[in-house]
């Protein structure tokens, strides 16, 4: 084998190919371990309470035993539930100032399935996983697939207002294992290509549509302005951000389908998934993760499946209630409600244009900046507020003018500020004000509805 088609090397000392953490190819290694725990565990727990409290308490136990600060005089006969009750709740803040000390180093190195949390509230944090990731989203999605309906070779259009993926492209969506996907960036159709979309997607006839709520917005949006026609689907998915009660309504009116929804964390995993019998209420998926509520209503969450990393009582911010009693459905895991999570929003260029903010919190997170804030209220003109130390020599001409040209802006202003002036002027953590939100596009939406 040539040296350079190796990249890296087991602990055995063995090369591995480049492709080794190609994520299609992990996916496909995980697929029959998945189906096998749907079948033998996934499918019978979530009616059977006290087979899955028996699961819980097992791996959370030996969660307890990896963990870092796992204390080595405990006695195997305590309540790993009693044990866990008296660990402090750990912060956002605490889960960046001991992120390398919560690495159990129990997993390969080469091995380590990474993911970086988006950065809406707070600073991005890279959380490593092990490969049980993978074959228990397969098993939590074939679980959700069969209580909607769903049959796993299901057809699913993907939406996405990212600027770096093409207009159309097959390439798998990395939350989901199942199903066939076409992806198609709505930021980028216009009268130029939308008969060719039109032609493409009505081929494919898709049966899900499948995106954050912002992009399902989006591609409402341009159905009802006539780019596009109506897509005749049966389910729309949304996953990523909380999804807010207008939303749901104009999306479910646009496409005169169902609507359901994901709650997923990249700390986590999908947390909690929509129940088709009582919409509103989200069944939490209690094999992977323990969810408790905070004296403040804020959810506290463990992790149940990594061994990788130690995420114990970690309080991500966000707000629900918890439905202790079985639902109508017959189900018998623990549910969520109102649910007050992260919602992003989209960057309008001078065209009018959505797009993701993803390429520019990027860009500026790989600046290594102790604190940034970015905000936009008219289209096409963006403002950037920046903390840089001694260390950090910003060119903040070349730097708006690098922005402007790859956000397709008429200004792009970089200000260099002090850190007590960020939080004076905007608030503790790092984050985007952007006037293009849910509520922006569904209130524009729910408008020409009316008509």
């Amino acid at each position: 084998m040539a040296s350079d088609s190796v990249s890296v090397y087991g602990t055995d000392g063995l090369p591995r190919p480049q492709w080794w953490h190609h994520t299609g190819m992990r996916r496909l290694a995980a697929l029959a371990p998945g189906w096998r725990l749907y079948d033998e565990v996934h499918r019978h727990t979530q009616y059977n309470s006290e087979l899955c409290a028996d699961l819980q308490r097992r791996r959370l136990r030996t969660v307890l035993d990896v963990a870092a600060d796992a204390d080595p005089a405990h006695c195997d006969e305590v309540d790993p539930l009693d044990e866990l009750s008296r660990r402090p709740v750990m912060t956002k803040q605490r889960l960046l100032t001991d992120l390398d000390r919560l690495r159990t180093n129990l997993v390969d190195p080469v091995d380590v399935l990474r993911v970086s949390t988006s950065g809406r509230t707070g600073e991005p944090v890279v959380i490593d996983h092990e490969e049980q990731l993978l074959v228990e989203n397969l098993a939590d999605q074939l679980r959700m697939f069969a209580a909607y309906g769903l049959a796993p070779d299901v057809r699913v259009l993907r939406v996405t207002c990212d600027p770096r993926q093409d207009l159309i492209s097959f390439v798998p969506e990395p939350h989901h294992s199942v199903g066939v996907q076409l992806s198609m960036n709505v930021a980028k159709l216009d009268p130029a290509n939308a008969a060719f979309v039109g032609r493409l997607c009505q081929e494919f006839a898709p049966e899900v549509l499948l995106g954050p709520p912002m992009e399902q917005l989006v591609t409402a949006w341009k159905i009802q302005s006539g780019m596009m026609a109506n897509l005749g689907i049966t389910m729309i998915w949304t996953y990523g951000d909380s999804l807010d009660a207008l939303t749901r309504h104009v999306l479910a009116e646009v496409h005169h389908a169902s609507v359901r929804d994901l709650y997923s964390l990249e700390e986590f995993g999908p947390v909690a998934w929509e129940c088709p019998e009582a919409a509103g209420t989200y069944h939490i998926n209690e094999e992977r993760v323990l969810v408790e509520r905070d004296g403040d209503g804020a959810l506290v969450m463990t992790n149940l499946i990594n061994r990788a990393m130690s995420i114990i009582r970690y309080r991500p911010e966000d707000q629900a209630q918890l439905i202790e009693e079985p639902c109508r459905c017959g189900r018998t895991l623990r549910r969520l409600t109102a649910i007050e999570g992260r919602q992003r929003g989209l960057i309008i260029d001078r065209l009018g244009n959505p797009m993701s903010v993803e390429p520019l919190r990027l860009r500026i997170q790989a600046l290594g900046l102790p604190g940034w804030h970015v905000s936009q209220d008219n289209p096409g003109s963006i403002e950037v507020t920046m903390v840089a130390s001694d260390e950090h020599h910003l060119e903040t001409g070349t730097l708006s003018h690098d922005i402007r040209q790859a956000l397709n802006q008429n200004t792009a202003t970089v200000r260099i500020v002090s850190h007590d002036n960020l939080i004076e002027t905007q608030g503790p953590t790092p984050q985007f004000h952007l006037f293009a939100t849910q509520q922006y596009y569904a209130a524009r939406l729910q408008s020409q509805l009316s008509r």
